[in-house]
């Protein structure tokens, strides 16, 4: 049976599997092979000396409620999951972009009165506090959990290095640059990409389709995968 790999923590896999068309979940088989562990990095962060800030992914919200990040300053945040994420945890949390480029723009344009501090992951994208300070809005960053590096599981191996079609949607570029250099499987793969960046490291695999989301969100990757998985499934194809 054709296969559904999750490469994102369990929580964040389940919840993309949730998300899918109830016709498209029953013809898949999920196999949950997180490639990257998150792990807390420091105890305590010391906000007083920021009047906002910024998060760029759901384990930046799950750091921010950990540290016990204020909830009376500005909360900006990168993409609509992450946004959601940030209210559902007690903030009245903006989203200034889809991806760190534009929310380093719509930042610089909005010039906040004191310092940002951008609670990130060990392993980032974007320079984003350095963008924002040479573009003349004060800003600091500190790691507050790693993305550790993970292998495929058992089954997993065994979903990849069989004859079905195994679908991958794949959400950053660190998880693809894993997946690439783990893989020596047979299987026709189906890759879905979350961005351009994300597709990059993939160029040296052999697969048997790869498509980019027209736009870096989970809403995306999820229309994405159902028209890929409806179009395989075809009679015609």
């Amino acid at each position: 049976m054709t296969s559904l790999l999750l490469t994102r923590p369990q929580t964040a896999s389940q919840r993309f599997l949730d998300g899918l068309n109830a016709t498209v979940r029953s013809h898949l088989t999920p196999v949950i092979s997180p490639l990257i562990e998150i792990v807390a990095l420091n105890e305590t962060v010391n906000f007083e000396d920021f009047g906002g800030f910024i998060i760029t992914s759901a384990n930046g919200v799950a750091s921010a409620v950990r540290l016990d990040a204020p909830k009376d300053i500005p909360c900006y945040c990168v993409g609509a999951e992450t946004t959601r994420a940030a209210v559902r945890a007690g903030w009245k949390a903006t989203m200034v972009g889809r991806n760190a480029g534009e929310l380093v723009s719509a930042l610089s344009a909005l010039r906040p009165q004191r310092p940002l501090l951008h609670l990130s992951g060990k392993h980032r994208r974007g320079d984003i506090a350095s963008r924002l300070t040479a573009a003349g809005c004060p800003a600091d960053e500190i790691a507050v959990y790693d993305q550790r590096l993970l292998p495929f599981t058992e089954q997993a191996l065994a979903a990849l290095d069989g004859r079905d079609p195994v679908f991958v949607p794949l959400f950053s570029p660190r998880t693809a640059r894993q997946f690439a250099d783990l893989y020596k499987g047979r299987a026709p793969l189906c890759i879905a990409a979350l961005s351009r960046a994300v597709a990059e490291p993939l160029k040296h695999v052999e697969y048997k389709e790869l498509r980019v989301c027209d736009q870096p969100d989970a809403h995306s990757m999820t229309a994405l995968l159902e028209k890929m998985w409806a179009e395989a499934s075809s009679p015609s194809t």
